[in-house]
């Protein structure tokens, strides 16, 4: 039975190499109900899959074209995230700089927020340590007296879902 085991995760984690959909995700779920044992075992399996199907559901965001007709730009979600990062960090919406370059907090605000977090860019950029995930992926636009606020549908559509493959979130930090 123990090949049999091996077998199937081998099977399951070459699918799950490149998943194409939400019904990869839940198959998955099932598999590691049904044959992860509780002596852990498995642990790094499961690590692996949850790494994939994060990757997965990030470029399914990263491809998000939902807010199309109500931005004022092509849509460009910013975001960084793995399932090992200990440290959530949430703004608002990325602005016009890091819209350009697709670097989360790439402008004097992050450089402030660095300093301030006694960070360098090296370890706020490594994801397996710091999520950074805005409450608006794209940047919003311009409004009478600045950006404008992040839209809603972001936060609506994505949010569940990647809390969902972060576990082991222990702080998060509201940034805005």
């Amino acid at each position: 039975m123990s090949s049999v085991n091996n077998l199937l995760l081998v099977v399951m984690f070459t699918w799950l190499a490149d998943p194409v959909s939400s019904l990869a995700r839940l198959l998955t779920t099932i598999f590691l109900l049904l044959f992860a044992r509780r002596d852990g075992t498995h642990f790094l399996f499961y690590i692996v899959v949850m790494s994939n199907l994060l990757k997965s559901l990030l470029c399914e965001i990263r491809a998000c074209k939902a807010c199309y007709d109500s931005l004022p730009h092509e849509p460009r979600p910013v975001l960084s995230a793995s399932a090992t990062a200990k440290l959530l960090i949430v703004g608002q919406a990325p602005g016009t700089r890091v819209h350009e370059t697709g670097i989360p907090w790439n402008d004097p605000s992050g450089e402030r927020l660095r300093q301030w977090m006694g960070v360098h860019s090296s370890l706020f950029y490594d994801e397996k340590q710091i999520a950074i995930l805005p409450m608006g992926f794209c940047y919003p636009g311009r409004g009478k007296s600045g950006d404008l606020p992040p839209p809603p549908l972001c936060a609506n559509l994505w949010r569940e879902k990647l809390h969902a493959h972060l576990p082991n979130i222990r702080l998060t930090l509201l940034v805005g």
